[in-house]
């Protein structure tokens, strides 16, 4: 990440990315230790230096994008507030009677 926003040669770009970065680090972190995700991760990253390397910037930009979202969806996901277990239902009682309205 460090060296794509360096190439690009824009200081205040670097400044906040790396901002940015210190701020997501804990959450990065958390993603990156979980087994299932670092080969999804993986993945987005080759297919951003896949089209890098063939020299196509609309492909690398689309790829860096799709992996910023799915990142955030996955950050989001596995790090926000989890949903309640739903309660286990309660035994009917043989002797209850069951009304309808």
């Amino acid at each position: 990440h460090d060296k794509l926003v360096a190439f690009s040669g824009n200081r205040k770009l670097t400044a906040i990315y790396r901002r940015l970065i210190n701020e997501l680090s804990l959450f990065r972190r958390m993603n990156l230790a979980d087994a299932k995700l670092l080969p999804i991760s993986a993945s987005e990253h080759r297919a951003i230096v896949k089209a890098i390397a063939a020299g196509d910037a609309e492909l690398a930009g689309r790829a860096m994008r799709q992996h910023v979202m799915d990142s955030k969806e996955r950050t989001l996901r596995n790090n926000g507030p989890q949903a309640p277990e739903p309660a286990p239902a309660l035994p009917m009682s043989p002797h209850r009677k069951v009304t309808h309205a």
